[in-house]
């Protein structure tokens, strides 16, 4: 376990050793918090960067932490939460946008789905047009196309995103 008077020498600007605490403290807690994280995160890339995240809110902030364990565990179970409420507001805005899109601008659904096209694979327009059209749940699709969730999640919110920002210079022009 990291004292707090190894933490304060932490702070003391000798480069060195902030650097050999620093490297204790990542040991002392990195799989603490990444289990934490896993409780709310699927993706171990996404649980990666929020550790990463984490550690160097710690070291930006290393001055006024009191208690390590806690502020690690808290600060990443709090960045966790902020990263699955802006992950869900994008694809809830991303999904209005396309939907508007399909219902708006005089456009025929063979019309949205051709732009589509011209965007996004094959597989990526069935998802999108099943998913926001038909209302089948990503779980159903995710069986459908033989694929995690997760990924099939991903992928949908990576063709969102794309559709989204060609749809929207499209109807500019």
């Amino acid at each position: 376990m990291v004292k707090i008077s190894t933490l304060i020498k932490f702070t003391n600007g000798n480069d060195q050793i902030a650097s050999e605490v620093f490297r204790d403290i990542y040991n002392a807690y990195y799989k603490l918090v990444y289990f934490v994280l896993a409780k709310y995160l699927t993706s171990s890339s996404d649980i990666e960067d929020i550790l990463v995240e984490s550690f160097v809110s710690l070291f930006e902030n290393r001055k006024k932490v009191t208690n390590i364990k806690y502020y690690l565990t808290t600060i990443g179970k709090n960045k966790a939460l902020n990263f699955l409420k802006k992950r869900d507001r994008e694809i809830n805005v991303d999904q209005f946008v396309l939907e508007n899109t399909i219902t708006s601008h005089n456009s025929s659904y063979n019309d949205v789905v051709e732009e589509l096209r011209k965007c996004l694979d094959q597989e990526s327009v069935d998802i999108i047009i099943e998913h926001v059209v038909e209302g089948v749940s990503l779980v159903e699709l995710s069986r459908k196309y033989n694929q995690p969730i997760n990924t099939l999640k991903s992928k949908y919110r990576r063709a969102l995103k794309k559709a989204g920002a060609y749809l929207g210079e499209y109807y500019e022009k």
